[in-house]
């Protein structure tokens, strides 16, 4: 009797599987920097997918400027611009289509967001978004014991039951692959938390990835940071 070859899923990211059926190349991956899409070497169907990918999503960070922004620092690497509820529909668009086109990165259902009591915040260099950081006012937060994260699960973690006042929680903060250890991120929770004159240690952040537990808990300095 013919055995059939055992198939399993090798995880590359959290979001990002390639199924391992007997390639000879299975372990010959890349990373494209610009998109952030992995893909096999020397694969038709891959570099076909990674083209449509790379090409919509460099196209969504593509920006050019606008007449009127608000511009909250100027960087020799680039500039922080934020956006507001009170903004122009096509301003409020701009950033609907860039949350869109990372919210798969960063685990979120599609169209998860509103924009009441919400603040976004560009990083912008060369013409093209390089970062964003969705933030919201909130009232209460819970705070994260320290050394519960289970890293199988890479969004499993414990926390208290005591709630905890807070005002300024970041669900959502992403930086480009070409920007990445940078200190992108970093500069815009800055922005943010300046908007609600909070101190690092009070940011909450919401449903963190793996690395964004590891920027929360760098950030707030403490791995018992804040959560919502």
């Amino acid at each position: 009797m013919r055995k059939t070859a055992r198939k399993k899923l090798i995880a590359l990211e959290e979001k990002q599987y390639i199924l391992d059926a007997g390639q000879k190349d299975i372990d010959k991956v890349e990373t494209c920097s610009d998109c952030g899409m992995i893909l096999l070497k020397n694969s038709a169907v891959d570099e076909s997918l990674h083209k449509a990918f790379h090409t919509r999503t460099l196209t969504v960070l593509r920006f050019p400027g606008w007449k009127k922004e608000r511009v909250l620092r100027e960087y020799v690497d680039g500039r922080i611009i934020m956006v507001t509820e009170y903004d122009s529909l096509s301003m409020k668009k701009k950033i609907e289509a860039i949350v869109a086109a990372i919210d798969g990165e960063l685990s979120f259902v599609a169209n998860s967001f509103s924009w009441n009591r919400s603040l976004a915040f560009l990083f912008v260099d060369d013409n093209r978004v390089a970062g964003l950081c969705w933030s919201q006012r909130v009232s209460s937060v819970h705070r994260v014991i320290s050394g519960t994260h289970l890293s199988e699960q890479p969004k499993a973690f414990e926390c208290s039951q005591e709630t905890i006042p807070a005002s300024c929680g970041i669900s959502r903060i992403w930086t480009a692959p070409f920007r990445r250890r940078q200190n992108v991120a970093t500069r815009l929770v800055d922005c943010a938390r300046d908007q609600f004159g909070v101190s690092a240690d009070t940011v909450a952040f919401s449903d963190p990835t793996s690395d964004g537990k590891l920027f929360a808990k760098s950030y707030s300095g403490t791995s018992s940071y804040l959560i919502y």
